[in-house]
């Protein structure tokens, strides 16, 4: 993951006024949407006896990891970072992650990767899901902790087995079992699903569901494979991934 854009650079030697409190030119650090949900770690050893100025937006976060852990979330504004030894300041130790959080991570389920439920054979999921981040320390907490670099990809699959396993969960009910209610009644039941089904529980994980659009494929005919072609149904959905 890269970090957000230094404005001064390279960094001078500290001098003993800097060291003493006084930084007449502390190091100014922003935030790039552009480059993705999650920036960093920037490691802040490199800021050692430095200010760092960092600049959130209202919707932006930063927090401040040691030894893969979260030590203090910083909220959008703007904070001056003392690095260093000694009280009130910040270790040098420690890293900081950047997060946006009006942005959102795509899921799509498709043919080749739909959500599977219900009992034997399986049932496939299709369509598409974004979340976002709701609460970055239980986000943290939960997928990033421990890990000093996490990549980006890896970082999305985990997100995607979480979403699923939720589905999976809700779809287990009577409701929606396929030996008890009829297809037509389980499509309709399957596309009026919309984000506040899964928002109590993502909210553990620090996420929120911004958007929910699913169907299940029709059942399989004599001679047919488990997936029959959805074409049909799939067309009803405007933007769902087949």
């Amino acid at each position: 993951m890269r970090t957000g854009r230094q404005t001064v650079s390279p960094l001078p030697a500290a001098s003993p006024a800097s060291r003493a409190g006084e930084y007449p030119n502390p190091v100014e650090w922003s935030l790039d949407p552009a480059q993705g949900t999650i920036q960093g770690p920037l490691d802040l050893t490199f800021f050692r006896d430095h200010q760092l100025l960092l600049h959130l937006e209202a919707d932006q976060v930063g927090l401040l990891t040691r030894e893969g852990h979260l030590d203090r979330i910083l909220l959008g504004g703007r904070h001056l970072l003392d690095i260093g030894q000694g009280r009130n300041r910040i270790a040098p130790e420690h890293e900081l992650v950047l997060m946006v959080l009006d942005q959102v991570f795509p899921l799509n389920w498709t043919r080749l990767n739909p959500v599977s439920w219900g009992p034997e054979p399986c049932r496939p999921l299709l369509g598409e899901c974004t979340v976002g981040i709701r609460g970055p320390a239980a986000f943290f907490n939960t997928f990033m902790a421990g890990s000093r670099h996490l990549e980006p990809a890896f970082l999305q699959r985990l997100i995607d087995q979480t979403v699923r396993g939720l589905l999976e969960q809700v779809l287990t009910g009577a409701d929606f079992d396929p030996a008890s209610v009829a297809f037509p009644e389980l499509q309709a039941r399957i596309t009026r699903l919309g984000p506040d089904l899964l928002q109590d529980q993502l909210a553990v994980f620090g996420l929120t569901c911004t958007g929910l659009a699913v169907y299940t494929a029709a059942p399989a005919g004599p001679g047919e494979g488990l997936l029959a072609d959805p074409t049909e149904i799939a067309g009803q959905f405007s933007g769902i991934a087949q």
